[in-house]
């Protein structure tokens, strides 16, 4: 064998050992205005929404984080106002089942805003929540519909209306496979050197 032809394998076979991550991106939008209502006596503006999202795929490798970087900006009716904001990955009917969660409030200022907000999950209970969840693709046990995986998004004020568009995008990044310890990659260089080694020594020979 050549070694020129060596040289390359080699190299073909350090960087399999070494997959880099592999990241899955999902983007979610909400847009909607709205108008105060009288909610069983609770008087305030509120609103949400549901998209599906695509959950944990244990085929990509270990589920090594999460972020979730949400853009959230909008116009209120009363500068007075705090904006409040839930967000819930969740599973099954009820966004009380989530995965991950966030909540925050959007302060009191000027009647136009405009916030980023990111979470980052890498560690339990959240990780464990999403791999280990067994996902429902039909009537649950409880007759209380459909499962699936759900994106929750809600809005809501006290006294005002407004508003309010946010883009929310969720990162999965996946160890593709385990990296070689440093004993090992010297042990897989000297392997290859000494590969080089017997080819230079046969070249010779002959």
């Amino acid at each position: 064998m050549h070694i020129r032809l060596v040289v390359p394998m080699i190299s073909a076979l350090f960087l399999a050992f070494n997959a880099s991550a592999v990241t899955i991106t999902q983007t979610f939008k909400s847009n909607w205005s709205v108008n105060v209502w009288d909610y069983y006596g609770n008087v305030s503006a509120l609103r949400w929404n549901y998209l599906g999202y695509a959950p944990f795929d244990s085929s990509l490798g270990k589920l090594t984080s999460i972020s979730v970087v949400e853009t959230i900006s909008g116009t209120r009716e009363n500068s007075a106002d705090a904006l409040d904001i839930r967000e819930a990955f969740f599973t099954g009917w009820d966004p009380s089942r989530y995965q991950f969660y966030s909540s925050y409030t959007i302060a009191p200022g000027s009647n136009d805003f405009s916030q980023t907000f990111t979470h980052t999950y890498s560690d339990e209970p959240a990780l464990t929540r999403l791999t280990n969840y067994q996902y429902y693709t039909g009537v649950q046990s409880s007759g209380k519909g459909t499962g699936g995986a759900w994106y929750y998004f809600e809005s809501g004020t006290k006294t005002g209306a407004h508003s309010i568009s946010s883009e929310t995008v969720l990162t999965y990044v996946y160890e593709a496979a385990s990296p070689v310890s440093e004993p090992a990659s010297y042990a897989f260089m000297f392997m290859g050197l000494s590969v080089i080694g017997a080819v230079k020594l046969r070249a010779r020979s002959t």
